[in-house]
């Protein structure tokens, strides 16, 4: 772990070198809000009852929550426009 790299970063790095894949920044950031940044509870992640869930934080919760200065890139990623579009 490097200085700066948080627990859930260290998480993130080991998730995607044990699996060979990177994980969207964005995602990352979407499952962490979640609570899903961390062997437990991500053991616990269901694609077909939990997605669903995420896209619906997503779209009614997380604007709510995110503070208006926030870059929701960080948040929506590539469907960022589509979301400051839709509220």
């Amino acid at each position: 772990m490097t200085q700066n790299e948080s627990q859930e970063d260290m998480w993130w790095r080991s998730v995607e070198e044990a699996m060979d894949i990177a994980v969207l920044g964005f995602l990352k950031n979407l499952l962490n809000i979640m609570g899903f940044s961390n062997s437990l509870s991500f053991s616990s992640f269901d694609v077909n009852q939990h997605v669903p869930e995420v896209e619906e934080f997503a779209r009614s919760t997380l604007p709510c929550i995110l503070n208006p200065d926030d870059d929701k890139a960080l948040y929506y990623g590539p469907f960022a426009k589509i979301m400051l579009t839709s509220f």
